[in-house]
């Protein structure tokens, strides 16, 4: 392997600087090309140091440079007491060039990375050269004229420059170029990207953190990086105050610096720190422990740390963001191998052994961790849930509630005629709409009209948690956007659709502890997706898509959280057109016998709240709500409601949990189960919908699904 620096100087391997400014050099670019065109075959013996210097009239210390290179590039073998051979036939040829900054993609540590890279490339029998402090034109073009006598396969690329004029220094040479960097001028690239950092801002909120700084390794604006920074990131994505945001160069005494003008601000303790880069996180701990606090108590610490490399662990525990960096020269590989791979991100994973440190009342539990299926963000099941129990006692009661359906008379006269839409739904397979046209929805709402329905409550416009947006949002530019509402919107116009939009999406309605904080940047979250998505299309009104429901006993605070929330939302709404309703549809979970609380429960907080219509879920399919007893629920609903002067919906559950994995979780329920729903809350409420029958009164999903379509249009 051959190694460039600058004036002569080493920059970690041997340099291979291939125009004629010494013998050395000299010697290795005419030894090389005798190797690749096999004028000296594979196994080829040199002859003795001694006697090849004689004949080459130059040194034995020359000659050992010369080799050094060769073999680093895999050309040649050195067998003590035998001699040196020339190596066997390399399968494939890369080249890494670097510039001075280089630090192979978001996170640093470019020794590790070409260690593991030369390791790999020593497992596959590959050859690799390297190119470092690549900043200037002459260097760009010192490794054109190289690669133009030394052909490979493909480059991996973390140089500015080389990047910004690339299309002149490969001119004519056709070799795939992988960004280590998200290079604007590159369409490939492997690296670690910076998505992850919202769910390091919600960890923290997690551990109480009331205020957090972000002190992040980039000194400059990178107009060259197709990413957005971390301090973009933070700002679009309103996740910190522009204040709290220190964007500083890559050392410690930055990093001290930073979190000591952040800790001098005196912010409410436990507050929370996110650093980029460890090396800031050896300063940035420093100043913790200058101003008399503990880390992890007082201060929790969020850092990246590179697997394997000398700063993978700190003097203090803290919570580790873990970059892999063999993940990275792995997929190097396969992108190579996949010509329309484009910009791929290195997977990362999260080390919370240090929550232990936190004291328990300071750690909010995380009511709903999200992953990705297919690609698709979704919300998994409670980390603290017993799958294997729960799904035990789901089964039984399924199987309860298709017996108990048989005895219940089903002839209510009422219909089903609205259903809940989604773009995609957030916890289980459901029907995506992310890229559906209107014409796609169009369709949907001429199915759904086959059913009776007339209305549809599209649930949330976007999803915090998920980090997805379902309109061209400019406040919301920092989530992942598809343009939904916009389609759904214009088609339901055109097939006089009545049309409920659900706002900000949040899992705030289940959250225990919910600081001031918290609640005005909920409120204000709010209010800036209304005033976006109100200039969409028509509507009927607005559902507030934040769910909670009765824990089986009184919670004070939460209910005068969802309170404030339920009224400013309504406030909103009102101000802007009163005559736009606002909707409601809680979780209905089975508590016997606590009839007394439960209606107290939900007069604290839909008292003087401007809620409109009030949608209960009853709670049948996702819970396994005993059929028998879904009269004395709605019962007590209908009390609720008409003691507050509210509309009654009932929204009928149309499937049946079978497992709690997104793609599996939930299939359409039996017709005679629905039958039974239907009957059951008939009596008590104005209007009957349900939970997305575009889905499980449908075709896509199964016999079942057919079954239910049928039987919905039939009017039953």
């Amino acid at each position: 392997m051959s190694s460039r620096g600058k004036g002569g100087k080493k920059a970690g391997e041997e340099k291979a600087i291939l125009s004629s400014r010494g013998k050395s050099q000299q010697l290795i670019h005419d030894l090389r090309e005798r190797i690749l065109s096999g004028e000296l075959p594979e196994k080829y013996r040199f002859e003795t140091m001694p006697a090849l210097a004689a004949r080459l009239k130059t040194t034995g210390a020359t000659l050992d440079k010369v080799f050094a290179v060769l073999q680093r590039e895999g050309l040649v073998t050195r067998i003590n007491g035998k001699g040196i051979f020339v190596a066997g036939k390399c399968r494939r040829h890369y080249v890494l060039i670097f510039d001075r900054n280089a630090e192979c993609g978001a996170y640093g540590h470019k020794s590790f990375f070409v260690q593991t890279f030369r390791e790999e490339c020593k497992k596959r029998n590959f050859r690799f050269t390297v190119f470092e402090n690549v900043d200037s034109e002459s260097d760009c073009l010192e490794v054109r004229l190289f690669l133009q006598d030394n052909p490979c396969d493909a480059i991996g690329l973390a140089s500015r420059t080389f990047a910004e004029g690339i299309d002149r220094f490969l001119r004519n040479l056709p070799v795939p170029v992988i960004g280590l960097y998200r290079y604007i001028a590159l369409d490939r690239s492997v690296t670690y990207s910076r998505e992850w950092l919202p769910e390091a801002f919600d960890r923290l909120r997690h551990c109480s953190c009331n205020s957090t700084a972000l002190i992040a390794g980039e000194a400059e604006i990178t107009d060259w990086d197709s990413d957005l920074s971390y301090r973009e990131r933070a700002l679009t994505g309103h996740l910190a105050d522009e204040e709290d945001i220190y964007c500083c160069v890559v050392h410690p005494r930055e990093g001290y610096r930073a979190a000591l003008d952040y800790l001098d601000k005196n912010p409410s303790l436990p507050c929370g720190i996110i650093s980029t880069d460890s090396i800031l996180t050896l300063g940035i701990i420093s100043a913790v422990l200058q101003k008399g606090l503990q880390v992890m108590r007082d201060v929790i610490l969020i850092s990246h740390i590179n697997r394997g490399s000398i700063l993978a662990e700190f003097p203090i525990r803290v919570l580790n963001l873990v970059c892999n960096i063999p993940d990275q020269v792995n997929l190097f590989f396969d992108a190579v191998e996949n010509p329309q791979s484009g910009h791929v991100s290195v997977p990362v994973s999260w080390d919370d052994s240090a929550l232990e440190t936190v004291p328990e009342k300071l750690r909010r539990e995380v009511t709903f961790p999200t992953g990705h299926v297919d690609g698709v963000p979704y919300f998994m099941p409670p980390p603290d849930l017993e799958q294997e129990q729960a799904l035990i006692r789901i089964a039984e009661q399924n199987a309860h509630n298709r017996q108990a359906a048989k005895t219940v008379k089903s002839n209510s006269g009422k219909v089903i005629t609205g259903s809940f839409i989604y773009a995609h739904p957030p916890d289980y397979k459901g029907l995506q709409m992310l890229k559906a046209s209107a014409s796609d929805w169009r369709e949907v709402f001429r199915r759904l009209k086959r059913m009776n329905m007339d209305t549809v409550i599209f649930q949330a416009a976007l999803w915090k948690e998920l980090n997805e947006c379902f309109y061209h949002s400019p406040f919301f530019s920092g989530m992942t956007q598809h343009k939904v509402l916009e389609k759904m919107l214009e088609a339901a116009e055109l097939e006089d659709m009545r049309v409920f939009l659900g706002g900000y999406g949040s899992c705030s309605g289940w959250q225990k502890n919910f600081s001031d904080a918290d609640l005005r940047r909920e409120l204000e979250n709010h209010r800036r997706c209304f005033q976006e998505i109100r200039r969409i299309g028509n509507i009927a009104g607005m559902y507030f898509p934040a769910e909670t429901a009765f824990s089986g006993k009184r919670e004070p605070q939460k209910e005068k959280r969802m309170h404030e929330l339920y009224r400013f939302y309504s406030s909103m709404v009102k101000d802007a057109d009163a005559g736009l309703k606002v909707l409601i549809s809680p979780v209905s979970p089975d508590f016997p016998g606590k009839d007394r609380e439960f209606l107290g429960f939900w007069r604290s907080i839909l008292e003087n709240s401007g809620v409109d219509v009030l949608i209960p879920q009853d709670s049948v399919g996702g819970g396994g709500y005993p059929l028998e007893r879904l009269p004395a629920l709605w019962i007590n609903w209908k009390k609720c409601a008409d003691g507050l002067s509210l509309d009654l919906w009932a929204n009928i559950e149309l499937f049946e949990r079978r497992g709690y994995a997104p793609k599996t979780n939930l299939v359409p329920a039996d017709s005679a189960r629905v039958l039974a729903q239907i009957a059951q809350a008939a009596p008590y409420v104005q209007r009957l919908v349900c939970w997305e029958a575009m889905y499980f009164a449908s075709d896509a999903a199964g016999k079942t699904g057919t079954m239910l379509r049928k039987m919905l249009e039939k009017g039953i």
